[in-house]
């Protein structure tokens, strides 16, 4: 094999699956030197399960950029504790292509792996390309996702994504941060589909965490944003395409707005949830994405109506009132005879 220097270009199946891998480097291994045919599984175990191909990282210095072509089965990438970071400043580190299936997990015990931007992950073009490019199916059970690159000016390129889904997404644990400026934790594209049952969503910069453009149900999980931002969620029809977003779960805290809803054909419908924006001076305003037959509660929650429940009228006795008429009849007839009575013995006794 031609030596590359500390870069190896495979255009073959590993170990005869269809799992692609574009590029792979390790980071100042041997001080700097090749890595030879194979010497790959330094960094990272393949193994081949019943419908299930799994790929461990075995290295904090993984520098990977993995391209998942369709397969029979799903594969399943374990961080298992390290950090993995794309090796092309213009490639993501992992790209699923449609019709692929693949699982993002950490299976350590401490739950610290990752998926980063490495330092010169910028192009040529001053952008960044996602660090998770999904067109397949993606599902996320948990590692973190951090955004650590982005603009150094607020609204202003380069920008940066964590995942960018343009086919199916499932995320139920994990955490989605961003770390940096103009960085949007997950963009949701026009036609794309996203459903949150978990996990941890943290916007500490400028951005919202979720940008939606296709179609997103959420839940649960948990989802914060800071002062610099100005909601957690945009939701924005782009085109002629429809944003929705449906919750139904999870607890949301910002700083000045839960959400920012595009005008246009952009909708948000909201049965359930924790809501708070803590910012001075900052008002909860989610009323008009509240579904019929919920209502926002003194304790930032929403829930079903209470609906007034009607104590059933005591039965009116229809006698009563013939009962008193005979009452008072006989107590007078009573009172006549006695009257009578009286009289016709003071009579006798004169």
């Amino acid at each position: 094999m031609k030596k590359l220097g500390a870069l190896v270009i495979i255009s073959l199946m590993f170990f005869g699956f269809n799992v692609k891998v574009d590029a792979l480097s390790f980071s100042n291994r041997d001080g700097g030197g090749d890595i030879e045919g194979g010497a790959y599984e330094d960094i990272i175990e393949v193994e081949r399960g019943e419908g299930i191909t799994t790929i461990k990282i075995l290295t904090d210095n993984a520098t990977l950029d993995f391209v998942f072509y369709p397969q029979d089965g799903e594969i399943i990438l374990d961080l298992n504790g390290y950090t993995m970071t794309n090796f092309c400043p213009g490639c993501s580190a992992v790209n699923i292509q449609n019709g692929a299936k693949v699982t993002i997990k950490d299976s350590s015990p401490g739950q610290t792996g990752a998926i980063k931007y490495k330092n010169d992950a910028q192009d040529a073009n001053g952008y960044y390309a996602s660090l998770i490019r999904n067109e397949g199916t993606l599902t996320v059970e948990s590692g973190t996702i951090e955004v650590n690159k982005g603009g150094d000016v607020a609204d202003q390129q380069p920008y940066a994504i964590g995942i960018d889904n343009l086919g199916t997404l499932n995320i139920s644990g994990g955490k989605v941060i961003t770390s940096h400026t103009n960085a949007w934790g997950v963009n949701n594209q026009s036609k794309a589909i996203a459903t949150i049952s978990g996990g941890t969503f943290d916007q500490q910069k400028n951005f919202s965490i979720i940008a939606n453009h296709g179609t997103m149900n959420i839940t649960g999980g948990d989802f914060t944003a800071s002062d610099k931002s100005n909601a957690i969620i945009t939701n924005a029809g782009l085109g002629a395409e429809d944003a929705t977003l449906a919750i139904s779960s999870g607890n949301f805290s910002g700083n000045n707005n839960v959400f920012y809803n595009a005008e246009g054909k952009s909708t948000i419908e909201i049965s359930g949830g924790e809501y708070e924006v803590t910012g001075e001076g900052a008002s909860l305003n989610i009323s008009q994405y509240i579904k019929e037959g919920f209502e926002l509660d003194e304790n930032g929650d929403v829930v079903k109506k209470q609906v007034p429940v009607k104590k059933p009228e005591k039965e009116k006795n229809p006698a009563t009132k013939d009962n008193l008429l005979t009452y008072v009849s006989l107590s007078v007839i009573s009172l006549i005879v006695a009257l009578e009575t009286s009289l016709y013995l003071k009579k006798v006794n004169e």
